[in-house]
């Protein structure tokens, strides 16, 4: 999937920002200019979210100091790269009758 627009032509409000992980999260956690829009896009929403390593991109942001989250079962590297953060490791686990227990999953507690 790909984009037709760049974030920079985004205007006016939003009601959710949501910043997905996966390939290409570090680079965009280390380039600025992207960094810059998302700090943009942040201040016209109303929420802003992560999918799984996108929290790489927030913190990078500076959208998540001081702030308690709920990040990838491999926030261990991320609470390095992005001091200080204020949550306690293990995560805790969560669960549903039929899934596969996962750190911080927005699931009801077991």
């Amino acid at each position: 999937m790909g984009a037709e627009q760049g974030l920079e032509t985004v205007a006016g409000q939003l009601d959710t920002l949501l910043v997905v992980g996966g390939i290409g999260r570090e680079e965009a956690a280390s380039d600025e200019p992207p960094l810059g829009q998302v700090r943009r896009l942040a201040g016209l929403s109303r929420r802003v979210a992560s999918v799984c390593t996108g929290a790489y991109v927030l913190a990078a942001a500076g959208l998540l100091d001081h702030r308690r989250v709920t990040i990838h079962w491999g926030g261990e590297r991320l609470a390095e790269r992005h001091p200080p953060w204020p949550w306690t490791w293990p995560l805790p686990t969560y669960a549903t009758e039929t899934s596969t227990p996962r750190p911080g999953s927005p699931a009801h507690s077991t």
